[in-house]
């Protein structure tokens, strides 16, 4: 098994050794393979910063009825395209293939989400989270007329912005430690 970062981490196997590591063990493992993720994983020496990492993913990812997890998935893919953040853009490659059940759709995505058959509000919302990751300074209230302008609520723009700007957190810090994808992902086209 190779080092999920390169700083130092607790190994999941000694979690149960930390009384607040051993709390949070529950929580931030993947639901789908019982395993840590390494991006959390590289919090496992400062509990609180794992403790927080968790909160606010948990807050930007849950879906609600107007902005449901596929849209979140397509902001967090798109973001860490735009961020060139390999060890995302294979997290959230996955997800999408799941949630779009289309894998041309999916390989559109990728190769240039602005020609991808997608929605004029997906776009757009797309197109907010673009500028906002490359040009925040530049955003006006034009910007969030135009998600308006294709139904998004106040509450989605919010939540748009809350996915996009925890996947400028997160690309960071899956870059700034040199997080390394987990063994159990598959760095191919049938991930």
């Amino acid at each position: 098994m190779k080092d999920p970062a390169w700083i130092e981490t607790v190994p999941e196997t000694d979690w149960d050794k930390d009384t607040y590591l051993s709390v949070l063990l529950e929580k931030v493992k993947d639901k789908e393979n019982g395993r840590v993720d390494n991006i959390m994983a590289v919090h496992s020496i400062n509990p609180k910063s794992l403790e927080a990492h968790n909160t606010l993913y948990s807050s930007a990812m849950s879906g609600t009825a107007s902005l449901r997890k596929v849209e979140r998935e397509l902001i967090a893919f798109v973001v860490s395209l735009e961020n060139n953040c390999h060890y995302w853009v294979l997290h959230h490659k996955r997800g999408l293939r799941s949630l779009l059940n289309d894998d041309n759709l999916l390989e559109q995505i990728e190769k240039d989400w602005t020609t991808a058959e997608l929605s004029d509000s997906r776009k757009t919302m797309l197109n907010f989270a673009v500028k906002l990751t490359s040009e925040p300074g530049s955003l006006v209230i034009k910007d969030i007329n135009q998600l308006r302008e294709v139904d998004f609520s106040d509450r989605d723009i919010l939540d748009i912005v809350e996915v996009t700007a925890y996947y400028a957190y997160a690309n960071r810090i899956a870059d700034g430690l040199g997080v390394a994808l987990e063994d159990w992902i598959f760095d191919d086209e049938s991930a």
